[in-house]
């Protein structure tokens, strides 16, 4: 037979199982419902903004507005991120990187050399 100790550290070990288990799921059922919350703040992104983006920036990059450019290439990277389609993450890195490494000057000016020789 189980003496009255034995009885009482079971009962006493239980009921702190018991606690453990209560506080754990009141826990887990806080972290989820943020979770839930979080998510459905933020705005979901379509193909369709983030191709409208990619041509909005296609545009600023041939008006030669590069600060435009940069911007709405940032903004491209992050929606196509937000859409998981690494093709087009890829692409507009690559724009973005030729954009903030472009040498092309803005405006060209191209100077001729006079000669001293004159003819007779």
């Amino acid at each position: 037979m189980i003496n009255i100790k034995k009885k009482i550290i079971f009962i006493t070990i239980a009921i702190i199982a018991v606690a453990a288990i209560s506080v754990g799921t009141v826990f887990t059922f806080k972290l989820l419902k943020k979770n839930n919350t979080s998510t459905s703040k933020t705005t979901r992104v379509t193909k369709a903004q983030a191709d409208a983006t990619k041509e909005k920036a296609t545009k600023a990059v041939s008006a030669n507005d590069i600060e435009l450019a940069k911007t709405l290439l940032k903004t491209e990277i992050e929606q196509y991120k937000q859409l998981g389609d690494m093709n087009a993450v890829i692409d507009a890195q690559s724009q973005l990187y030729l954009v903030e490494h472009s040498t092309i000057p803005t405006k060209v000016t191209v100077k001729t050399a006079q000669t001293g020789s004159s003819s007779k």
